[in-house]
């Protein structure tokens, strides 16, 4: 799947300006350019407002928690959007929403979708992060998570900041491993998805789902 490009026009830190002007009047400029000074990007801007609301730090830096704010509320309208009936992993609505999760993310990161066996949605999480190249599948934690959620159909995803969504040979290895112990355990590993910043790679369609 290709994923939406931004007009050329458009400039992100010009919207986080308009976000935070409410919050902080005429200063929201200034405190922008001093974010991209601080952290280099708007994507690391993003990610230490995610960290900062959930460490739930005191007292809250206003511009990261206001992001942070705005941040979770697009993270559940994307949820809500998927959330009805047997998650359809092929919909573009679905393939949206994992890019809107992990596209042009400056850090690796395994999102999992945790499903009934008629695949509705139980729970979405984030259960590894690291740097690029860096992030190990952590098969026992996701087993584990299927047991405790009472999940036995799985999709996973997960994104490459080089921007690049084809599969190193390590990702098919680990996929393939991943699914064949999943196959023991009575459960169905549905879809793999790897996140770029213009595609989406399904291992699936590829046939890398099975030895």
């Amino acid at each position: 799947m290709e994923l939406a490009k931004a007009q050329p026009d458009e400039n992100p830190a010009d919207i986080l300006v308009r976000l935070l002007t409410p919050f902080l009047g005429r200063s929201a400029g200034k405190r922008v350019e001093a974010l991209l000074a601080q952290y280099g990007s708007l994507p690391r801007i993003a990610e230490a407002a995610r960290k900062r609301f959930t460490s739930q730090r005191s007292p809250a830096d206003k511009a990261l928690q206001a992001l942070a704010y705005a941040l979770e509320l697009s993270d559940a309208v994307s949820a809500q959007s998927i959330g009805h009936g047997p998650l359809d992993f092929k919909s573009q609505d679905f393939l949206r929403h994992v890019g809107g999760r992990l596209a042009r993310r400056e850090r690796e990161y395994l999102l999992c979708y945790f499903c009934t066996p008629e695949r509705r949605l139980i729970k979405e999480e984030v259960l590894a992060f690291g740097e690029a190249g860096t992030v190990a599948v952590p098969t026992a934690t996701i087993f584990r998570r299927c047991l405790e959620l009472g999940s036995r159909s799985l999709i996973l995803a997960h994104n490459h900041p080089s921007g690049l969504a084809a599969p190193s040979q390590d990702d098919v290895r680990a996929n393939l491993r991943l699914c064949s112990q999943a196959r023991m355990l009575n459960i169905t590993i549905e879809e793999h998805l790897i996140v770029g910043d213009a595609q989406i790679f399904s291992m699936r369609k590829a046939g890398l789902m099975e030895w």
